[in-house]
């Protein structure tokens, strides 16, 4: 369904679930399902997106942009959804030659089973959170992002909670053969409102393409992993790749 002059547009479906359908089963298991998703983009500037799901679906509770995210509870990385709540919002401003934007996604999920555990089924809830600023300058080729990341877990009466900032930066030389991003991201980590750990991440990387055919990249990675209250034990750790490509 359309709205607003086709500024909102609306859908939606619904259906059932049943089995044991032979009776052979002592118990059965009915439910009611349906997904309800909206777009709203009141005009060239702004943009509204969410969608609210209960169907079975599965979620890492590793935050992507944290690999050596630690969690004491890992048997608890995966759950069961009964329920999916996404949003976001976007706001796009500026000129020709300079673009910026203001995005923030969020989600809220809500199980009441878990899987790949031992513990006793309780009601578990994930939040994430992330708001950005983009810009970017088109006569330069460059594009910067900051952003704060956030990701919180509570699994009965234990609760992990992940934030922190994020700052990227990417420049194109040589009519955009050549790209170089570069990353900063700190995390620090929380289990019951106690420090775990402290986690500063760098990454570089570069990618240059030749005729199309043969592309060439680097990446580095610096990550440092700051001694706590509950770990005193810190550590450095670099990582190099070289990648080579070919298209035919």
């Amino acid at each position: 369904m359309r709205l607003l002059q086709n500024k909102l547009d609306l859908s939606a479906n619904v259906g059932t679930q049943r089995n044991n359908l032979n009776d052979a089963k002592v118990s059965a298991t009915s439910r009611t399902v349906g997904t309800f998703t909206f777009n709203f983009n009141p005009g060239q500037a702004w943009n509204v997106t969410g969608s609210y799901s209960n169907f079975t679906t599965f979620t890492r509770m590793r935050p992507r942009f944290d690999p050596f995210f630690k969690n004491d509870l890992d048997s608890l990385n995966f759950y069961q959804i009964n329920q999916n709540m996404t949003g976001s919002v976007s706001y796009s401003f500026g000129s020709k030659e300079i673009k910026q934007g203001v995005f923030f996604n969020g989600s809220f999920q809500m199980a009441d089973e878990t899987a790949k555990t031992n513990v006793p089924s309780n009601d578990s809830r994930i939040y994430t959170g992330n708001l950005a600023y983009r810009y970017s300058k088109t006569a330069s080729n460059l594009t910067l992002t900051a952003a704060v990341n956030y990701n919180r877990g509570d699994i009965g009466n234990t609760n992990t909670l992940s934030v922190g900032p994020n700052l990227s930066v990417t420049k194109s030389f040589l009519e955009k053969k050549l790209r170089c991003t570069f990353t900063a991201t700190y995390n620090q980590q929380f289990q019951n409102q106690i420090l775990q750990s402290n986690v500063m991440n760098l990454r570089a990387s570069s990618s240059y393409s030749v005729k199309k055919k043969h592309s060439f990249s680097i990446n580095l990675v610096s990550l440092t992993k700051f001694a706590a209250a509950t770990d005193k034990t810190g550590f450095s750790e670099y990582t190099a790749t070289f990648n080579y490509g070919y298209s035919f």
